[in-house]
């Protein structure tokens, strides 16, 4: 699952959440980041952590000034 996701992934760091869209959905697109952090962690494994590291930085330049 951690290798297939990896082509929902764009290089910004988004996942690609409605196929065939630009349009990111925020809860499944975080949740992806998640599941990808705590692999990670678990599997010691860098790849990973960095990935949802750049999954959770684009979701941060969207955020908007009231939060």
């Amino acid at each position: 699952m951690i290798e297939s996701g990896r082509t929902l992934q764009s290089d910004d760091g988004r996942f690609e959440t409605v196929p065939g869209q630009s349009e990111v959905w925020l809860h499944p697109h975080l949740y992806a980041a998640e599941g990808l952090w705590m692999w990670g962690n678990a599997q010691e494994d860098v790849d990973a952590l960095e990935r949802s590291a750049a999954a959770v930085r684009w979701a941060q330049q969207h955020q908007l000034d009231t939060g």
